[in-house]
């Protein structure tokens, strides 16, 4: 791998999940073709693998990550597997659709659909911090007492732009 993270390989208990970075459009043939090397090794150490290609991270595709996913594909129908695309963003979708490829593949908008569908397990959603440092469970509750701001905020602005245009006014007629 480059010293830029182009590609990604996760090796799981079920499946394969190959991730591609958006630096990889900027990436040459040579490293793609050995990255998809290294893939089709993975793929051929598995009896009838699975692997999730990921590309939301994607919003462009060209003919060479095309290229990459058709081998991978032909691989894993070779042996008889299963590849799910994962594919959220219009563009990359609207590329694998006008090749024809949505009719072989399986293609989902998420990375939970496509481990679902692998029978893979789903992984639990981190606790995030929520409004104001507070867990996002105690967020919503806090946001409740909260609500009251906005329409405020919303007068501020109004008030803001009529005396702009006011002091504005005043400065013209003197």
């Amino acid at each position: 791998m480059s010293a830029i993270s182009t590609f990604e390989i996760q090796e799981h208990k079920k499946h394969i999940d190959i991730i591609l970075y958006p630096e990889v459009i900027d990436a040459d043939w040579s490293s793609i073709e050995a990255f998809g090397s290294k893939v089709i090794t993975q793929l051929k150490g598995r009896p009838k693998p699975a692997c999730i290609v990921d590309l939301s991270k994607l919003s462009y595709m060209g003919s060479s990550l095309v290229a990459l996913i058709v081998r991978i594909w032909k691989e894993v129908k070779l042996t008889e597997g299963k590849m799910i695309v994962v594919s959220p963003h219009p563009v990359v979708s609207q590329v694998i659709v006008l090749a024809g490829l949505d009719k072989l593949w399986r293609i989902v908008p998420h990375i939970n659909l496509a481990l679902k569908e692998l029978g893979a397990p789903i992984p639990a959603p981190v606790q995030a911090q929520g409004f104001l440092g507070t867990q996002a469970g105690e967020a919503s509750e806090s946001k409740d007492h909260l609500k009251f701001l906005w329409p405020i905020l919303g007068v501020l602005v109004v008030i803001i732009v009529i005396s702009i245009l006011i002091i504005k006014t005043l400065n013209e007629t003197s």
